[in-house]
């Protein structure tokens, strides 16, 4: 049991650097570019996809899992499970 609550914290975390990744994707992109707009268009499509996904993993695993602690947006790296 211990196993699997790590793995859920693993794939939370997973899907937060997945957010943070497009976040500074989409904050870094040249706004001289003349393909600006459609850059940052499409990193905020991929910022709300992998928010969506954590949260509905974090749902799903407080509701299957008695005790689950949920790790969501507590630092990246922290250390709680």
């Amino acid at each position: 049991m211990e196993l699997l609550s790590y793995e859920m914290v693993w794939t939370i975390r997973w899907f937060e650097w997945a957010e943070t990744t497009w976040q500074r994707r989409h904050d870094d992109v040249d706004l001289e570019n003349r393909a600006a707009a459609g850059l940052r268009s499409y990193a905020a499509k991929q910022i709300s996809m992998w928010r969506q996904f954590g949260d509905q993993a974090d749902t799903k695993f407080r509701q299957a899992i008695p005790g689950y602690v949920s790790s969501r947006y507590s630092g990246l790296w922290g250390n709680t499970v």
